[in-house]
Formats: structure tokens, C-alpha cells, sequence
């Protein structure tokens, strides 16, 4: 077994590889990676990563206009 380095520097959330960080983020709700701005200065920048927020944005704010169609109430469906 490998001995462990008890001298070395602690472990922070500026030292951990961004990569994992990202993906970790990815599992989070808006409302969530939204809270992450408010944590440290990394996760604020790592949070507002553009491929964080795409899948976001296509499932609660971007429909398509088929589906807006399919989603329009009966009583607005004219009766021609």
C-alpha cells in the first residue's frame, strides 16, 4: 500500500480537477446550480458552464412549436 502524504496541503474545492466538478454539477436541478453561484468564486464560475444550463433551458423554458400546439386547451381550439 501507498503511504499516505500527511504533509501535503489539504484538500480544497480550488484544488479539485474541474472536470469532476462539472460533471457533478450536471446532476443538479436549476434551482441548485443556481445556489452554487452563491458558494465560492469556483463553483460560481463553474456553474454558469453554457452545457450546464442547455439541458435546463430545453426542458423548462424552450418548447418546441409542436408542442406548444399540443399543449394549447381545448377551449382555444378553433372549430372550423
Amino acid at each position: 500500500m501507498a503511504a499516505v502524504d500527511t504533509e501535503s496541503a489539504p484538500l480544497t474545492l480550488e484544488s479539485l480537477p474541474t472536470d469532476p466538478l462539472v460533471l457533478i454539477l450536471s446532476f443538479l436541478d436549476y434551482r441548485d446550480l443556481i445556489n452554487c453561484c452563491y458558494v465560492s468564486r469556483r463553483l460560481s464560475q463553474l456553474s454558469s458552464h453554457d452545457p450546464l444550463w442547455r439541458r435546463h433551458c430545453k426542458k423548462y423554458w424552450l418548447i418546441s412549436e409542436e408542442e406548444k400546439t399540443q399543449e394549447e386547451p381545448v377551449s382555444e381550439i378553433p372549430l372550423h
